[in-house]
């Protein structure tokens, strides 16, 4: 497990922050329903950077105009070599690694009534101890494929591994030089061309089993309490979740690094991740091991390892 920074090394909270982590702490030990969403925001200690800085961005520009399945079929081979293996399908997320952060999700999930749904492809979550029965990974996941054939099992239903993309090199590049160049992969079923199991722009939550969105809406609908972590509440999952959270009057907790005024009606831990998730599985901890807790909840009591 990633090491948890000591008190010393932590960005000091305030007083706000500190009760709202306290607020949502107890809510967690009560065992009311729980579901953690997570984005890029997360994974940027991991060295993942995230390509949605602001609006405007060039870089989000880019992504947003090529990130389609439209723009997909219409050149395959650039699409792969100009476009995903320049931004996604890399190094830097292929050897990236778990951070404090995501382990520390992984602990508070051994809470009872607690969920994850996470915007992010890059894999983190699911190389932590996080149950896969407690997991969706809503936007895909790198290393997993789909097909274009509206009739392939491939396209909607099941999905394709390709374990190492250096088998489809031309030109004699590889992964490990960063200038890997690729033949387009092709489907072993239909012949046709395939795409990264991603959900593009263009692509609806329900176009692929793997995106699960009926678990995702059978978990926010049965939700008490939403917790949003490291998004930028840009894309449908975040827009679905705080529109269901208002409209029903769901209590809704927002880690970031800043506290963005048109959420206003969120409550808002604003923090770097790893220290603020240390002080709540802190917070849950001494909660649990609080007799007075245990005797008032003995049934949805569990005890965090």
């Amino acid at each position: 497990m990633a090491d948890v920074k000591p008190d010393s090394d932590r960005v000091p909270l305030d007083a706000e922050t500190r009760a709202n982590i306290s607020e949502l702490a107890q809510m967690l030990v009560d065992g009311q329903n729980v579901v953690f969403i997570t984005g890029a925001g997360l994974s940027v200690a991991s060295g993942i950077t995230p390509y949605r800085y602001r609006q405007d961005a060039i870089w989000s520009n880019f992504v947003t105009e090529w990130g389609t399945r439209k723009r997909f079929k219409e050149d395959p081979f650039a699409w792969w070599n100009e476009f995903w293996l320049r931004t996604h399908e890399k190094p830097e997320f292929l050897n990236a690694k778990p951070n404090a952060g995501h382990h520390m999700i992984a602990r508070i999930l051994q809470c009872t009534n607690t969920k994850l749904v996470t915007q992010n492809i890059d894999r983190l979550h699911s190389q932590t101890s996080v149950p896969v029965q407690k997991l969706v990974e809503v936007h895909g996941r790198l290393g997993k494929y789909k097909c274009i054939t509206p009739n392939c099992e491939f396209s909607t239903k099941s999905s394709l591994d390709i374990p190492d993309l250096d088998a489809f090199s031309c030109d004699g590049s590889t992964m490990a030089s960063g200038n890997l160049r690729v033949h387009v992969p092709l489907c072993p079923s239909c012949h046709a061309p395939i795409m990264p199991q991603s959900l593009f722009f263009d692509e609806k939550y329900t176009s692929h089993a793997f995106f699960n969105w009926p678990r995702v809406v059978k978990w926010l609908t049965h939700a008490d309490i939403f917790v949003f972590i490291g998004t930028s509440f840009s894309v449908g999952v975040t827009q679905e979740a705080v529109a269901m959270g208002r409209r029903t009057g769901k209590r809704m907790f927002n880690f970031n690094l800043y506290a963005d005024p048109e959420y206003s009606d969120l409550l808002h831990v604003v923090a770097p991740s790893s220290d603020s998730l240390a002080l709540l599985c802190e917070k849950i901890i001494s909660l649990q091991t609080d007799d007075r807790n245990v005797l008032e909840k003995p049934r949805l009591w569990y005890r965090m390892g």
